[in-house]
């Protein structure tokens, strides 16, 4: 039984690495999306004073 359960966790942590890469590409867009905005909306501050 031990041999049969070893490909199964294998095969799971694979699929849960892949799931975990399209995590962090969301992530950093979503990241770099809220920077642009955040930055777009500082540089309008200042130059409206």
């Amino acid at each position: 039984m031990a041999q049969t359960t070893a490909p199964q966790t294998q095969q799971r942590h694979e699929e849960h690495t892949e799931s975990l890469r399209g995590t962090l590409a969301s992530v950093m867009i979503l990241g770099t999306f809220i920077v642009v905005c955040w930055l777009g909306v500082f540089i309008l501050f200042l130059t409206r004073q």
